[in-house]
């Protein structure tokens, strides 16, 4: 889901009342332990002292850091790209959605969704989104 302050800046872009279209120059993608809202809160990460932390999908301009695909009929896929995280060096928890942000740390929160199923991240282990696991659509 769209947070409603993508969504007025997208509408604000469209209709000529935004000049600068971006809404960031660096894209985040976090986990969360709790489902958001259309607002961008409730948006619960693992602690960084657990070795959480959000993976940049990619900066504006820099192809070396793009994990994302060009984005094609509405739609953008890791396609080429496993996305990594840290690995966890105590229990994350249950994570059950993911978000997008315009930082690694704090930041506006973009979109967020539910994941195709929960996962318990103990200590140890390396969640990751294989190729082609991550689609994001305005459709």
């Amino acid at each position: 889901m769209i947070t409603r302050n993508t969504a007025n800046k997208i509408l604000e872009g469209f209709f000529g009342r935004q000049g600068n279209f971006s809404l960031a120059s660096s894209c985040y993608i976090g986990l969360s332990t709790t489902t958001p809202d259309a607002a961008g809160s409730n948006f619960s990460e693992p602690s960084s002292s657990s070795g959480y932390a959000r993976v940049m999908l990619g900066t504006q301009g820099q192809s070396n850091t793009y994990v994302m695909d060009a984005a094609v009929n509405g739609s953008i896929c890791n396609t080429s790209n496993i996305i990594f995280f840290p690995e966890a060096t105590a229990s994350w928890g249950t994570v059950t959605h993911f978000g997008l942000f315009s930082s690694k740390t704090g930041g506006t929160p973009i979109l967020w969704g539910a994941l195709s199923s929960s996962i318990s991240i103990p200590s140890g282990y390396i969640p990751i989104f294989r190729a082609g696991a991550l689609t994001v659509s305005l459709q």
